[in-house]
């Protein structure tokens, strides 16, 4: 089967994934605005999701249709749109600690003021010194950069290695020609 390779991969990766990291920073700001709201919770949920799906899915779409001649395995549909998540994964991780280093201040003085909201509210309900150490230590941990990077990157691996398990089933494509010879 001849190939014409009109498109590169990386190319697709890159500029998949940067939608997706600069899209998923920008929700992250009406997230903020409308922090509390169960609607606007499952919706954000279910746009980041679509997301996610979608770019990753035309970042395999794309390559499959004109890079590999309409045709690509799971493994290789897998891979591509595993690479677009890793790259957005990567991409919002530093756009949030580069980021930080301007609102750093602003974060931690409105993280403190939730902490100890938070912990009125424990004391309200009778909650024992335990349940109101556990909150201030975790209140803490989300204040430092380090942290928050470590978390973005461990849920949104997790998160683009699912959505790359379904891209690969949904865009993959094998080629009649092939007769199970890779």
């Amino acid at each position: 089967m001849e190939t014409n390779v009109t498109v590169s991969r990386t190319k697709l990766v890159l500029m998949w994934g940067a939608i997706i990291g600069i899209v998923l920073y920008g929700l992250s700001f009406i997230d903020k605005e409308f922090e509390g709201s169960t609607a606007w919770s499952i919706l954000s949920f279910i746009l980041k999701t679509l997301l996610f799906l979608g770019c990753m899915g035309m970042a395999v779409k794309q390559w499959r249709d004109k890079g590999l001649g309409g045709y690509i395995s799971y493994g290789k549909a897998f891979g591509q749109a595993l690479l677009t998540g890793l790259f957005a994964t990567l991409l919002l991780t530093v756009i949030t600690l580069v980021a930080l280093q301007f609102v750093g201040e602003e974060y931690k003085k409105e993280l403190e003021t939730k902490k100890l909201e938070e912990i009125a509210k424990l004391e309200d309900q009778g909650a024992d010194e335990n349940a109101i150490e556990w909150t201030e230590k975790i209140f803490d941990w989300l204040v430092d950069p380090k942290v928050i990077a470590e978390l973005i990157l461990v849920t949104f691996t997790i998160a683009s290695t699912i959505m790359a398990l379904i891209v690969a089933a949904i865009y993959k494509k094998d080629d009649p020609n092939n007769f199970g010879m890779a």
